[in-house]
């Protein structure tokens, strides 16, 4: 065989092995932003409940700022140690975009001691939860304030977590597992009664619910921004480039 066939058949396998992993890519994360702002709710009050989660979206357009970044991982995140202020009484804000090829569980070990929400926006549909309860996961993934939530179809989404916070300023992480379920899929009996008939499925450390997952479930990632070029766009390339081979060879 020449060198140009040999060449050839290079970058056309050079393609395909592309167009595979891009069609077999599993969860990106394009982008994380964190906001926080100053509230003045006095310690006790269930501010997240009381608000509502459009009013509490509201204060990031009213409120004083008291910090506005884009992050490269929501990991170890807190007032003091993330932007450099102490204060009493804030808001936090995190929106997570990106894409997920199966099913895949996020957890969230938060400092949110009034409160938070966990909202999905996802192939048209948006799934919001509220948690009013004093939620500290003690810096332990075992923990059961740990907030889990799953999306179990694939495609683009918005995640936006939004919570209170009053006193103590502890570090807030979050992390993703990707997984599959056996080929009957959740029942709604083992998700609860207030599953969502969306696909976004919530849970909190629910012991018949994690039974039914598919995977290494000790395989965990943290949330980071890995993401890589648009999915068409390496395959593109390799394809372009070898159309531009064939074309000079044939000329």
């Amino acid at each position: 065989m020449s060198i140009k066939n040999k060449l050839s058949l290079l970058l056309t396998g050079g393609a395909l092995c592309i167009l595979g992993a891009s069609a077999q890519a599993g969860v990106i994360i394009d982008s994380i932003s964190l906001e926080m702002v100053d509230t003045n709710y006095s310690r006790n009050t269930r501010v997240a409940q009381e608000l509502g989660f459009e009013a509490a979206n509201d204060l990031f357009s009213t409120n004083t700022s008291l910090c506005s970044q884009s992050l490269d991982a929501l990991t170890g995140i807190s007032l003091r140690g993330t932007c450099g202020i102490r204060t009493n009484g804030y808001a936090s804000r995190y929106v997570v975009e990106g894409q997920v090829a199966a099913p895949t569980i996020f957890q969230f070990g938060m400092d949110w001691g009034q409160g938070g929400f966990v909202s999905v926006e996802q192939n048209g549909r948006t799934d919001t939860r509220l948690d009013s309860s004093d939620i500290w996961w003690s810096k332990r993934w075992s923990h059961g304030d740990v907030l889990n939530y799953m999306i179990t179809e694939p495609g683009d989404f918005t995640l936006t977590l939004l919570g209170f916070e009053h006193c103590c300023d502890g570090i807030n992480s979050a992390r993703y597992l990707e997984l599959s379920f056996p080929d009957e899929g959740p029942s709604s009996q083992s998700l609860g009664d207030d599953a969502p008939e969306l696909g976004l499925w919530p849970n909190r450390n629910n012991a018949a619910f994690n039974a039914q997952l598919v995977g290494d479930l000790n395989d965990w990632t943290a949330l980071e921004v890995n993401a890589v070029p648009a999915p068409g766009s390496l395959p593109l390339l390799a394809l372009g480039a070898l159309f531009v081979w064939q074309r000079r060879r044939l000329g």
